[in-house]
């Protein structure tokens, strides 16, 4: 597919605004209130993790994040975007698979977790169909739009995905 992460710097800060502003993103937004650009530089130097720009080629389209890294019990969370004009192509898939090699076996990490709103059918059958199992359910866990909402958790151990992944890490 020709995709590859480049680390977060704060030149991507309007891209990544204009996601964070649009409205069509709030599921992925979920845990921050509004920010301000200098607020939204924090990707570019996030304390407990580490986020990515996703392309293809020469556009931009996502964002794929790795917060919570815990070295005891070395696991870390995971978050994924993509831009709504590059959705539904398998995109979101692949830059989970390249962030899943960079975390496993780049940094080390052991498990990783996926969060995903319960109302979010296609993002739940894509996070199964990348080998993720479910892990709990998380009832009134975020508020979108004044609403309470329950999230699905999911669960990756590094060796399940090296079976998965096979020869291609």
């Amino acid at each position: 597919m020709n995709l590859y992460l480049k680390p977060f710097e704060v030149e991507d800060v309007p891209t990544l605004e204009k996601w964070f502003y649009s409205g069509d993103y709030d599921d992925h937004f979920r845990d921050m209130t509004l920010l301000t650009r200098e607020q939204l530089k924090i990707y570019s130097y996030m304390k407990d993790g580490q986020a990515f720009i996703v392309r293809k080629n020469n556009d931009v389209i996502g964002l794929v994040t790795i917060y919570e890294m815990r070295v005891v019990p070395s696991n870390f969370k995971l978050s994924v975007l993509i831009d709504k004009n590059y959705q539904g192509k398998g995109y979101c898939l692949e830059s989970m698979l390249l962030i899943l090699d960079y975390a496993f076996f780049k940094l080390g990490y052991d498990k990783a977790i996926v969060e995903v709103l319960e109302s979010n059918e296609r993002l739940n059958n894509m996070i199964l169909k990348g080998g993720f199992e479910f892990e709990a359910k998380l009832e009134r866990e975020a508020k979108i739009n004044g609403e309470f909402q329950d999230v699905i958790r999911y669960k990756m151990f590094k060796d399940k995905y090296r079976k998965i992944r096979g020869s291609h890490v």
